[in-house]
């Protein structure tokens, strides 16, 4: 069952349901910490942390100060099996 939820385009999250992670795609946010989603092919969405097809790391960039931590997609680890 898929547990990926997409961030609105144009949006930053605000609050995060209990149980889940953000989670942004490998490209660094332009214009840090308050990039929109969709700019510049930023994209950030929820999921429940387990071991999925993709592995992700804590992010450290800036993005989205008010959030306590997110993460970003580790595009150099493997794939989980």
């Amino acid at each position: 069952m898929p547990t990926k939820r997409y961030i609105a385009i144009g949006t930053l999250p605000r609050v995060i349901p209990v149980g889940r992670i953000v989670v942004h795609n490998h490209v660094r946010p332009v214009g840090s910490p308050n990039t929109p989603v969709g700019y510049e092919a930023f994209r950030a969405w929820t999921d429940v942390p387990r071991p999925t097809a993709y592995r992700v790391t804590r992010c450290r960039c800036g993005w989205a100060p008010h959030l306590r931590e997110h993460f970003r997609v580790d595009r150099a680890a493997p794939a989980a099996t």
